[in-house]
């Protein structure tokens, strides 16, 4: 009967293991999804990023005078070429690449639509 009660108890206490690491994997994972993502224009100062994440958001600011080009960019993404507008701005060492919208993906009709009402104001 003891021999009996252990094995039970293990079984138990493994399930529990397991249930929780896939619990703990699922939060993981959908904590790092994007929910929104917004692209605002600051006249006359710049352009203002935001991604809204399940648990938090995170804003971006990049002064016109920093924006050298906007241009939109075809990548190779999990075996699809997809398109992605993109950000060529000035840094203190050098040029950094800051791509728009990698969450939502939109199609290459609405980037060229928001690549034409926001590109007027890089130099």
């Amino acid at each position: 009967m003891r021999i009996h009660l252990w094995t039970c108890l293990l079984y138990t206490d493994s399930l529990h293991s397991v249930i929780f690491i896939i619990l703990t994997s699922f939060i993981y994972i959908k904590s790092g999804s994007i929910i929104e993502e917004s692209f605002i224009s600051v006249e006359p100062l710049g352009y203002q990023l935001i991604t809204k994440y399940v648990l938090g958001q995170k804003s971006e600011f990049i002064p016109y005078e920093r924006v050298q080009n906007m241009f939109i960019n075809e990548v190779i993404f999990k075996q699809k070429i997809i398109y992605i507008l993109t950000i060529l701005a000035k840094e203190s060492n050098g040029e950094i690449l800051i791509p728009l919208f990698t969450g939502c993906k939109p199609r290459l009709k609405c980037l060229e639509f928001i690549y034409k009402a926001f590109s007027q104001n890089v130099d």
